[in-house]
């Protein structure tokens, strides 16, 4: 008799790129039931998302003097799809930044 498998649902996945201070770690903490994948920067995030499975959101890190933080956004939105939740995380020094990436495509 052949074995029956059974295939394990997949995990619900969240990205956060450009870690701004320890973003990840309360992210893991305060969903555990999500496997929280981390990437350096925006380009190494855009290569990531396929690697994470059942992708459920973004959260970007936004630094004050964030520059092309518009074509990041637009290349994650791209990348991961219109429907996947784009988060922002800055600094209020960052806030102005993170404006315009709202306005590339960013969910808040």
């Amino acid at each position: 008799m052949m074995a029956q498998w059974r295939t394990m649902p997949k995990q619900p996945g969240l990205l956060v790129i450009d870690d701004p201070g320890g973003v990840a770690d309360a992210v893991r903490r305060r969903y555990p039931q999500f496997d929280v994948r981390v990437a350096r920067t925006g380009l190494a995030g855009i290569a990531m998302i396929s690697d994470v499975q059942n992708l459920r959101g973004i959260v970007l890190g936004v630094e004050p003097n964030a520059r092309k933080l518009d074509r990041a956004v637009a290349g994650l939105r791209k990348a991961a799809g219109p429907h996947t939740p784009l988060g922002l995380c800055c600094p209020p020094a960052g806030e102005p930044s993170a404006i315009q990436a709202m306005d590339a495509g960013a969910s808040a």
